[in-house]
């Protein structure tokens, strides 16, 4: 005769299906803002929807059309890591600026040549000036 062990478990937790519409709800929210962020950084660099499928056209070496890219920087398609390796490099750097920017990070796009030596110098003579008054 086999005898029976029972073993009490804790009951497990489930995700609630409202906990798993608020979660998902919080990252559709998120993918939003991260396309409302690269719209922004295609206005602020220029480019158009136009300029961004030939451009994604040529490095992905297959045909993206102005109506496939519109509907990707819209949030109707899902936009996939290679999009983002093949924006122009000023339309991809000024994407993460924003959402850093909105994240609060501040960002400072780093200076070359005579424009770092006047900043250079700006701050030294800021720094200096303070001192001796």
């Amino acid at each position: 005769m086999r005898k029976s062990l029972q073993i009490q478990l804790p009951p497990m937790e489930v995700a609630s299906a409202d906990h798993r519409r608020t979660a998902r709800s919080a990252a559709a929210d998120q993918l939003d803002q991260s396309m409302a962020d690269l719209r922004q950084a295609m206005t602020d660099t220029g480019w158009t929807v136009d300029a961004v499928a030939a451009e994604l056209s040529r490095v992905l070496d297959r045909t993206i059309d102005r109506g496939y890219c519109w509907r990707l920087v819209n949030n109707e398609k899902p936009w996939r890591q290679e999009y983002t390796t093949a924006l122009p490099d000023d339309l991809e750097g000024r994407w993460y600026a924003i959402g850093a920017e909105r994240l609060g990070h501040i960002v400072v796009k780093p200076l070359v040549g005579i424009d770092a030596e006047r900043a250079l110098i700006a701050g030294f003579f800021g720094v200096l000036g303070r001192r001796i008054a």
